[in-house]
């Protein structure tokens, strides 16, 4: 009795212990051991509150690494973690009794200054980029290191509103990359224009009222020129500011964190709508973007699952778009969310190649089918040998990874030939069609039943070898469902 009463109490202590982990791991960042976003908006909220019944005020510095991802894709991912882990000892060496430190997203910080006006701020504020400023060593190298820092103070208007203050202080950055000392303070003029806080929250509301559409751009097999897939893009019909594009929201939706909520709707909206066509005889996957957000999301291959299976569809359904450039910035991450969207059927591609910095030896390493040569090269290759030169090569070398290539920007027929015979599988652009809502893109979608199936996608369709006759090579021009050929300047 004796015995099994300590191996009680011993597993007790034990299962406490875990419990006590978990609840930490919970709040706070594994690498650095600071509190994370989520603890952060708890501590500010207390501290605002507490500040605006003394009638001060609160200020808060949000921090940005100016050359992270730079060490974290030279030198390697440990290399970053050890940049992190040191700026953190510095901040918190900066921070008193009082202040409150936090990591809040990959090579960004915040540090709370309860009952701070913005005087004191900018004094704190320069003692982390001189902090900050100084060479980090990694093993046997020795770094640069700089940081950006955008001020915030609470006032009457956002005196129970964490988030918004966290906002306001992120918005400063870019003032204060263009500033001498590398610090800004928030001002009104900032939230005026499209990037403001006033469209920040009226883009919240456009979410739940239906402001928000999708386009869909068709994606074609230049083998069969069947119609593969259905690119989603979304559009937002504002009130007042008319239709915008997801340059004009979306980067302010990334940094606001409402970037989630955007994603669940587009996500579901082209599942369904994709549901609909399969029905009428349609057998194309619709394509969605993914954000860096939703690249270094670990709920992510958890919230496609339940947005599948609540639509009883499989996942070879649906196919992701992610960055050239966003592949860089935790790549350990991002392959772990990639696989594990693969076991679910789901197919990634890699967006806009050709203007980020990465390489096909990086990409080697993602679980990816296919990559898409950005427009800026294929618009251009048919009256310009050295576009056509690029697109040549890219199109050699995907090949030789073992990836689908699709081409973004066919204009012409000329392009469309030549695409053809350098044995791109896959096209879009205003050529076939340009970006159309789910009621005009009708005529299409019954045009194209039963041209396609999940055999024609682009994960498994072949290189086309062109029939050669005594003149030019016989190339595959599809019919164009829908009415006459549409060019222009495509906006995604």
């Amino acid at each position: 009795l004796l015995v099994s009463a300590a191996l009680i109490g011993r597993l007790r202590d034990l299962l406490d212990r875990s419990y006590r982990e978990l609840d930490f791991r919970a709040v706070h960042d594994t690498i650095t051991g600071l509190p994370n976003r989520a603890l952060l908006l708890q501590r500010l909220s207390q501290a605002m509150r507490f500040s605006k019944r003394l009638s001060g005020r609160v200020s808060l510095l949000y921090i940005d690494l100016d050359r992270f991802q730079e060490i974290n894709s030279t030198l390697g991912r440990a290399a970053g973690d050890a940049v992190l882990a040191e700026t953190a000892a510095r901040l918190t060496a900066i921070a008193g009794e009082r202040e409150i430190v936090a990591r809040v997203g990959g090579d960004e910080f915040a540090m709370v200054l309860p009952g701070a006006e913005e005087p004191e701020a900018f004094e704190i504020a320069n003692k982390v980029v001189r902090m900050l400023s100084t060479r980090v060593d990694v093993g046997d190298v020795s770094v640069e290191s700089s940081a950006t820092v955008g001020i915030a103070t609470s006032s009457d208007h956002t005196a129970l509103e964490p988030e918004a203050l966290l906002h306001q202080a992120e918005l400063t950055l870019e003032g204060a990359r263009s500033s001498r000392s590398g610090i800004a303070a928030y001002s009104p003029q900032i939230s005026q224009g499209q990037g403001g806080l006033a469209l920040l929250n009226e883009l919240r509301l456009a979410i739940e009222t239906g402001q928000l559409a999708i386009q869909y751009q068709p994606q074609v097999s230049l083998k069969t020129g069947k119609t593969i897939a259905m690119e989603g893009l979304i559009r937002w019909q504002h009130p007042q500011l008319g239709l915008l594009y997801p340059g004009d929201f979306m980067p302010m939706a990334e940094r606001s964190g409402l970037v989630n909520p955007l994603f669940k709707w587009i996500l579901g909206t082209a599942l369904d709508h994709c549901k609909h066509w399969l029905r009428s005889g349609l057998e194309a996957p619709v394509v969605v973007n993914l954000s860096i957000r939703n690249l270094l999301d670990p709920d992510l291959a958890q919230t496609v699952a339940e947005m599948l299976e609540s639509r009883e569809m499989e996942g070879r359904w649906l196919m992701l778009d992610a960055n050239e450039s966003d592949t860089l910035v935790d790549p350990t991450r991002i392959k772990a969310n990639a696989a594990a969207l693969l076991r679910l059927g789901v197919r990634i591609s890699i967006d806009n190649f050709g203007m980020g910095y990465s390489s096909l030896a990086n990409l080697n390493h993602l679980p990816i089918i296919g990559v898409k040569i950005h427009s800026s090269f294929v618009s251009r290759m048919a009256g310009n040998w050295s576009s056509e030169a690029i697109v040549r090569s890219m199109v050699g070398l995907i090949h030789s990874l073992g990836f689908q290539v699709i081409a973004v920007g066919v204009e012409d027929m000329a392009s469309w030939r030549m695409l053809a015979e350098l044995g791109c599988d896959s096209a879009q652009g205003f050529f076939i069609k340009g970006p159309t809502g789910v009621a005009a893109l009708q005529g299409w979608v019954d045009g194209a039943i039963g041209k396609a199936s999940p055999q024609d996608s682009p994960t498994i369709a072949p290189a086309i070898k062109p029939a050669q006759s005594q003149g030019e090579p016989v190339l595959p021009v599809p019919p164009l469902p829908g009415g006459p050929t549409n060019k222009g300047t495509a906006v995604a």
